[in-house]
């Protein structure tokens, strides 16, 4: 039997991990591949084991759905001209808190806030971490893992080690 668990970046509710990854296994094995529309097809129906994960209230929905359409347009600007000069496209905003509040601001106002550049970097160095484990059985990064574990000051492990961590 396998065992689940949601990642550190966020686990839906409703549902625990082994549901999920036992209810989308059964969906793999059913289907050549998995599709958001299957999934949310599949958790319609009130038993259904997914069901709670989902909001099922579509004006609610709707409105989940602009606000994550908001974020996927902060996510997607790039600047690619300062003034008159051009420049490699860089992102504008990143995801940040504020204290009591989570939201987008300006990259350059994160650069010269010493508190907001030292949590995008933690950031950074956690994604890396997570890309580490991502591809820890592919040999052919391993200088990759290397730079990655003396930047983020991670023990080096075997592939072994970080699949096991992983999970």
């Amino acid at each position: 039997m396998n065992i689940y668990r949601f990642s550190e970046h966020g686990a839906p509710s409703g549902v625990t991990a082994q549901i999920a990854g036992e209810r989308l296994e059964q969906l793999q094995a059913a289907h050549e591949v998995l599709t958001p529309k299957l999934i949310v097809e599949d958790a319609r129906s009130e038993e259904a084991a997914l069901h709670p994960i989902f909001e099922w209230d579509d004006s609610l929905a709707a409105e989940q759905h602009r606000e994550q359409q908001a974020r996927g347009l902060m996510r997607s600007i790039r600047l690619i001209q300062v003034g008159e000069q051009s420049c490699e496209p860089q992102r504008v905003y990143l995801n940040v808190s504020t204290g009591t509040q989570r939201g987008y601001c300006t990259s350059a106002r994160i650069m010269s806030d010493d508190v907001l550049r030292e949590q995008v970097l933690a950031r950074a160095k956690d994604d890396l971490k997570a890309w580490r484990v991502r591809y820890a059985e592919l040999q052919e990064l391993a200088y990759l893992f290397a730079i990655v574990d003396q930047f983020t000051g991670s023990a080096a492990s075997s592939p072994t080690e970080m699949a096991a961590k992983s999970q």
